[in-house]
């Protein structure tokens, strides 16, 4: 959430309008693209949502849904892992247009100002989850304000943005690690006396294990190196300065773990397999596509053991095991596809939730 330069933690603010929810109904448009075809279930819906666009501003909007995208697919982990993404457009037509420092009658009532906060941007849940459906463990949603002023939120229910400020991409790039990542803010700030507003995979406290113990001394991208650093009461951060403290910055690594591991919750290494050729005799697998790297291995196995002959190809995207090259009888060939990404320490998870196995009997 965001900071200037001492500002409390925000969240999103419950906002009782029921007697709106009929007629925000009776504005939604259509969704673009259509609904995903069933191969994109493993996939992580974002769904953008405007509040305040008018008929006749769909440009607006849709330019506004354009650059908030694009800042996204440019920050890491974002942009390695794009394949997982898939952006949704969900047009509203308000009657008024534009947001302001009060709830107004808008599809979403978007307002600044919530809580006494002037950059923080509040979105009526029930108003959002009526014309979205909610958030999902697939789905995202992203309200998106017909407003150039700064400021934004993010939390389980969404994700808020100022769509025409000039800063709306950092901000979205800062609030959407809340949403995704169940991240904390890395503020100087007062946390309060709340014990769960410590509960985040990037934030410590005094006297007990930090949760990213296992990046302890690496050298992070932020600069510097992963560490204990303290901030307002005691609490603890993994590096010095971070996208989730300054809009600007990277995500550290602790950060990238915490969300690479909410993305393989949804996803999976394995996109797709199947057989193919004269009688099927060459197997193939489409692991996901990393963007800029080549972690994903594929390691093939012939009735438990490792296959040194040459019958994968490459060993890649799109790799493929010609059966062709086994001995007589019947075989039990697999394919074990692993997400090997150096921003995972975690072992377990990878064990658990980076890695699939498909397996073919073959004879």
């Amino acid at each position: 959430m965001l900071r200037s330069p001492e500002r409390p933690r925000w969240r999103l603010r419950r906002l009782w309008t029921g007697l709106l929810l009929v007629a925000v109904a009776g504005l939604v448009g259509a969704a673009w693209p259509p609904d995903p075809p069933a191969r994109d279930g493993a996939r992580i819906e974002l769904l953008f949502v405007g509040d305040g666009f008018t008929r006749g501003q769909e440009a607006r909007f849709q330019q506004d849904v354009d650059r908030l995208w694009r800042a996204f697919a440019a920050e890491e982990p974002y942009r390695t892992y794009r394949e997982v993404f898939r952006e949704r457009r969900l047009d509203l037509a308000s009657p008024l247009a534009g947001v302001g420092s009060r709830e107004r009658a808008t599809p979403l009532g978007m307002h600044y100002w919530c809580h006494g906060v002037e950059r923080l941007l509040c979105a009526d849940e029930h108003r959002v989850a009526a014309v979205t459906g909610g958030n999902e463990p697939r789905r995202r949603i992203i309200a998106v304000a017909n407003s150039t002023t700064y400021g934004g939120a993010g939390g389980s229910a969404s994700t808020t943005v100022g769509g025409g400020n000039p800063d709306a991409g950092p901000v979205f790039q800062h609030e959407i690690g809340h949403t995704l990542g169940g991240l904390g803010d890395e503020y100087d700030g007062a946390y309060g006396d709340d014990p769960a507003r410590l509960d985040y995979p990037n934030l410590g406290r005094p006297g007990r294990p930090v949760p990213w113990r296992r990046w302890l001394g690496a050298r992070d991208p932020s600069g510097g190196r992963v560490g204990a650093y303290a901030g307002a009461d005691g609490v603890l951060r993994p590096t010095r300065d971070s996208i989730m403290r300054t809009l600007g910055s990277v995500y550290n690594l602790p950060s990238r773990e915490a969300l690479i591991e909410e993305f393989y919750r949804v996803a999976s290494p394995l996109v797709a397999h199947g057989r193919r050729g004269r009688g099927g005799h060459l197997l193939w697998v489409r692991p996901l596509h990393l963007i800029g790297h080549a972690w994903i291995r594929v390691r093939w196995t012939v009735d438990g053991r490792a296959w040194s002959r040459p019958g994968c190809r490459g060993c890649s995207i799109g790799a493929t095991f010609d059966t062709g090259w086994l001995p007589p009888g019947r075989h039990r060939v697999s394919a074990v596809v692993r997400d090997a990404t150096p921003w995972v320490r975690d072992e377990a998870f990878r064990r658990r939730s980076m890695t699939r196995i498909v397996n073919w009997s073959v004879g």
